[in-house]
C-alpha cells in the first residue's frame, strides 16, 4: 500500500517532468544518430549502411537502441552511394505486414546469425527504403 501510494505521489508531481525530460532526451539522441548516419553514408554505401546498422543491433537488448540504429540507417542510407543488388531480394512493403516478409527478415537475421530484434526492424526499414516508403 505504502508502495502504490508513493508510485502515485512521485507520477502526480515528477511524471510530467520525467516524460519531458525523456522526450528531450530522445530527440537529441535521434538527432545524433541521424547526424553521424549522414556522415557514414557518405563514406560508404547502402549495403554499408545496413550492415554497420545490422552489427549494432546484434548484441542489443532494449529498444531504445533498436530505434537508435533505424535512425542512423535510415539517414545513413540517404547519402550512400547505391549499391548493387540492394533490394534484389527484399520483397515490397506492405502497411500489414504479410507471412512472406516476416520470413524474408527472420530468415536474413538468422543467417547473419542476428538474433535481436533490431534485426528485423531494420530489415523492415531496408524494405521501406527499397519500396521508397518514407
Amino acid at each position: 500500500m505504502i508502495l502504490a501510494g508513493g508510485a502515485f505521489v512521485w507520477v502526480r508531481f515528477f511524471g510530467d517532468q520525467w516524460l519531458e525530460g525523456f522526450n528531450e532526451e530522445r530527440q537529441a539522441a535521434a538527432e545524433t544518430f541521424r547526424q553521424q548516419g549522414r556522415l557514414f553514408g557518405e563514406q560508404t554505401n547502402q549495403q554499408g549502411c545496413l550492415d554497420k546498422a545490422l552489427k549494432d543491433v546484434a548484441s542489443c537488448h532494449s529498444p531504445l537502441c533498436s530505434v537508435d540504429a533505424g535512425n542512423f540507417f535510415k539517414a545513413c542510407v540517404e547519402t550512400s552511394a547505391p549499391s548493387a543488388n540492394f533490394c534484389a531480394s527484399v520483397p515490397a512493403y506492405q502497411s500489414k505486414i504479410t507471412e512472406e516478409e516476416k520470413n524474408w527478415a527472420r530468415y536474413g537475421c538468422w543467417d547473419i546469425n542476428n538474433a535481436s530484434e533490431g534485426c528485423r526492424l531494420l530489415k523492415r526499414q531496408q524494405q521501406a527504403f527499397c519500396s521508397n516508403i518514407n
